[in-house]
């Protein structure tokens, strides 16, 4: 929970300690610098790779993706994915089932995936994406 940080940031930049944030967002309070991962461009490189596999295998891009994302309360998760559905929006042949993976959890993402290939739609999804 990045925003329980937003009070010693705040508090730091107060007392004139320079606040740099690495690798997350934090949104709601200010900061004297941030880096972060070009989180949007990675989810267009993933729509691509997906663009590039379908058409592949289908001879034109169309199917099912199962599109396994990192914690919904992420910042970091919501680029990604706003990226790559912005690219496949160009795509109407695909359809996206998106199962966010809690806490960012690799074992979470398992039971996801293991789960879906149980269930009647597994043969449907042609390709998965895990940012």
């Amino acid at each position: 929970d990045f925003e329980a940080l937003i009070p010693s940031v705040e508090k730091a930049r107060a007392a004139g300690i320079p606040v740099m944030i690495f690798d997350r967002q934090i949104k709601s309070t200010s900061s004297d610098f941030t880096s972060v991962a070009g989180t949007v461009e990675i989810g267009y490189v993933a729509a691509a790779e997906i663009e590039r596999l379908l058409k592949e295998k289908n001879g034109e891009v169309k199917g099912t993706v199962l599109q396994v994302l990192g914690d919904p309360a992420d910042p970091y998760s919501l680029d990604i994915q706003a990226g790559f559905e912005e690219k496949m929006k160009a795509f109407p042949g695909v359809t996206i089932i998106s199962k966010p993976a809690m806490q960012w959890e690799a074992s979470n993402a398992g039971t996801i995936v293991a789960e879906l290939i149980a269930d009647a739609l597994w043969p449907e999804i042609r390709r998965t994406l895990a940012p």
